[in-house]
């Protein structure tokens, strides 16, 4: 059954304060971040409102991997891997996690949303932080799965290197590579594995999460559903609906695409931005500042003399190298055929990422035979109320928590 939301959304933040502890059992490959109670959740759900919750603990792990950049050169990127565990569980969640690990433990592959600042990556945040991180204490202590959340290229150890943003290749390649670290780490720590697998993401992470969806099942993974949710699938019509608006909130999210698309497509940035704008652009990308910041140095208009985007592409994006890259670069294609389910989550407010480019993307998948579909989150939830794309963010991942664990609980037979 689903929680019911007993306060505004703007408060359904993880920012209770509590003290984090180290979890007590070394285990190999992976460094010990954070562990969490379940008594610790359940009153911080409590507090945000969100009731009817019988949580697990759950220990947290940076783990460390070798993955490949867009230049097919090898570099260490990291992550993090939450378990659940027996920590202040009641005895009926206990008994329900001991059938889990007979069973092995299911993974959730989880794509976190746009950042900026470094310290926002899941391995530095779940190590700065006080207190549970939605993503662990939604799919580990919630559910009882095993939650891999890569940083991305760009960020944690290898916040070094421009992040990729939105760019295919290295982005798929961070997750496919964080699954199979995740895999040798239960094996190397006798943690059985059920061999289902689930990915979801919001925003950019809902890009990423259909966009690494063909290579994890060529490369023979199970994945049993995919939730991408809020994500700009389709980059073309992505920039295509940038061009016909006059005005957007998050300045940032287009800087950001820009500068790497500039970078790494070795694209004339001038052509692509107002230069009034590209100057400091390596400094404000550099990990150091956060998204509030990075928007106060920009302008939400995107057109005139002032604007954000260039002339030049206003006037040549068609025959310009940035489309065809953005091309290239969405998460699907007209042929695109999957075996898992998908399920795309938004809510009906999002004005951030256009609730048609979502239709666009459900349309091909179903032309092409794929069993897929759209859920508005505040209708599954109860939720009286239109959310936004950031209202959005926790209840999108309930929901997708829901789906998995109704879907994992009726194939291995613990319902």
């Amino acid at each position: 059954m689903a929680p019911r939301f007993l306060l505004t959304i703007a408060t359904l933040l993880f920012t209770a304060c509590t003290t984090k502890t180290i979890p007590q059992k070394p285990l190999k490959g992976a460094q010990p971040i954070a562990s969490f109670d379940a008594k610790t959740l359940k009153r911080m759900s409590d507090k945000i409102g969100i009731t009817g919750v019988k949580p697990f603990g759950y220990d947290a792990y940076k783990i460390s991997y070798s993955t490949k950049n867009i230049d097919n050169k090898e570099i260490e990127a990291s992550g993090v891997i939450s378990l659940p565990t027996y920590n202040g569980t009641t005895e009926e969640r206990r008994e329900l996690l001991s059938k889990l690990k007979s069973k092995g433990l299911s993974i959730v592959i989880v794509c976190h949303s746009t950042i900026f600042s470094n310290k926002k990556a899941p391995s530095l945040k779940a190590k700065i932080s006080n207190y549970p991180t939605v993503i662990s204490s939604t799919y580990s202590g919630g559910g009882g799965f095993i939650a891999a959340i890569p940083d991305y290229i760009g960020f944690g150890d290898s916040k070094d290197i421009l992040h990729p943003y939105l760019i295919k290749e290295p982005s798929v390649n961070a997750v496919v590579d964080m699954l199979k670290a995740t895999i040798k780490f239960a094996k190397q720590n006798s943690i059985k594995l059920s061999g289902d697998i689930y990915i979801s993401g919001y925003s950019q992470g809902g890009y990423v999460t259909l966009a690494s969806l063909k290579a994890l099942e060529e490369r023979g993974y199970n994945v049993r559903v995919a939730m991408p949710m809020a994500g700009s699938y389709l980059l073309d019509y992505t920039g295509k609906s940038l061009l016909h608006q006059k005005s957007y909130l998050s300045p940032s999210y287009i800087v950001d695409l820009l500068y790497s698309y500039a970078t790494y497509y070795n694209i004339e940035l001038d052509k692509l931005m107002n230069p009034k704008y590209t100057k400091n652009l390596k400094e404000l990308l550099s990990g150091i500042y956060d998204k509030k910041y990075i928007d106060s140095q920009l302008t939400t208009k995107l057109h005139g003399n002032n604007g954000l985007i260039s002339p030049w592409l206003e006037q040549h994006y068609k025959s310009s190298k940035l489309q065809q890259k953005l091309i290239e670069n969405s998460a699907i294609d007209d042929i695109s055929n999957f075996r898992a389910k998908i399920e795309f989550a938004r809510c009906k407010a999002d004005k951030t990422v256009p609730l048609v480019i979502t239709q666009k993307a459900l349309n091909i998948l179903k032309s092409n035979g794929v069993k897929a579909k759209i859920t508005f989150v505040e209708e599954k939830l109860e939720i009286n109320k239109r959310l936004n794309h950031s209202e959005c963010y926790l209840p999108a991942f309930i929901h997708s928590l829901n789906v998995f664990a109704n879907d994992r609980d009726r194939r291995l037979g613990v319902e």
